[in-house]
């Protein structure tokens, strides 16, 4: 059994238990297909809009190609659509499929950095004038935003009260950008990168997966690699999937970094775990970019480390109750 093989294994069955739970359940094999499909068409879709925009820029055609799967993973997957597949030929099928992937991917990275150069040579850039602060009040709390960011705490036990308080802010602030995410944590989470040829998986790298959560403006040049997945790592597709739903620090770190907000407001039950690291790195982004930091927690009390972090900002704990 080779190295990348025996890694992959033991991370896959860390992650079937750790997502798992979070499902309220076992994953069946119906959940890991659909799951795991959703994953799959979902990369192909952004694939195929990059192509599409680079078809475009290039004035060029540019097409998606992936490798064809050798004859017995074919059958594999068509047995794996059917939820007729064991663990140990999903595990091998899931291999295959992220390589094929992450080959499509590198092939379509070296095009983008061909347009990235030429887009940086044009001369003339529609930049936007920057625009007028708002000052307004948000559950009785006053704050000042010429761009301001929301998080959206989408999980079971905030879902109820997340229209009556986009609809709040949107009162005060029209244009603010939204996000949902399904959780309430700060941490990072790390994973083996495909290294294609290779059967070294070489060191964990932390998952940026705030590309995910980002809209790429008009203005930017738009085969920057910031707005795109880096890589496609050792991930079972069906994790993969929930990772991305779940990334609450990529979310804060896209609002933060790439969409270039000067305020940002987090509507949290602060029930999940706040790492110390990935804290330090949310700590970072928010003093680098002079980002004031509102917590509105409408369950339980923040954290320490996060009601001094909001503090040191210039922001707010909000503690008002939504009904």
């Amino acid at each position: 059994m080779s190295c990348v093989r025996s890694l992959s294994i033991i991370f896959i069955l860390c992650c079937q238990t750790a997502f798992a739970s979070e499902y309220g359940g076992k994953w069946t094999d119906e959940s890991i297909r659909e799951h795991s499909i959703e994953y799959i068409e979902g990369v192909k879709k952004r694939f195929h809009d990059r192509a599409s925009r680079l078809s475009e820029f290039l004035e060029r055609p540019v097409e998606v190609t992936y490798r064809d799967l050798p004859p017995h993973f074919q059958d594999s997957y068509d047995k794996f659509l059917q939820d007729r597949l064991t663990e140990k030929k999903r595990e091998d099928l899931f291999q295959v499929l992220n390589h094929q992937l992450e080959g499509a991917r590198q092939e379509l990275a070296k095009l983008e950095t061909e347009a990235y150069k030429k887009w940086e040579a044009l001369d003339t850039k529609d930049i936007p004038e920057a625009r007028e602060k708002i000052d307004a009040t948000i559950y009785g709390t006053e704050m000042s935003a010429s761009n301001l960011g929301v998080i959206l705490d989408t999980s079971p036990s905030m879902r109820p009260y997340v229209e009556a308080v986009r609809q709040e802010i949107i009162t005060s602030f029209p244009d603010a950008q939204f996000l949902e995410v399904d959780g309430s944590g700060v941490s990072l989470r790390s994973a083996y990168a495909i290294q294609l040829g290779s059967s070294d998986p070489g060191p964990r790298e932390i998952l940026d997966d705030s590309w995910y959560y980002t809209t790429i403006p008009s203005w930017e040049n738009p085969f920057h690699p910031k707005w795109h997945e880096p890589k496609i790592f050792h991930v079972p597709l069906h994790i993969r999937q929930v990772q991305l739903e779940r990334t609450e620090m990529a979310a804060l770190i896209a609002l933060i970094d790439k969409q270039g907000v000067d305020t940002l407001y987090w509507f949290s039950d602060c029930e999940d775990d706040i790492e110390p690291r990935a804290l330090a790195m949310l700590k970072k982004s928010l003093s680098e970019n002079d980002v004031t930091f509102y917590l509105h927690s409408s369950r339980r009390r923040p954290d320490k480390q996060l009601i001094e972090l909001v503090e040191e900002t210039g922001g707010e704990i909000i503690r008002k109750r939504i009904r």
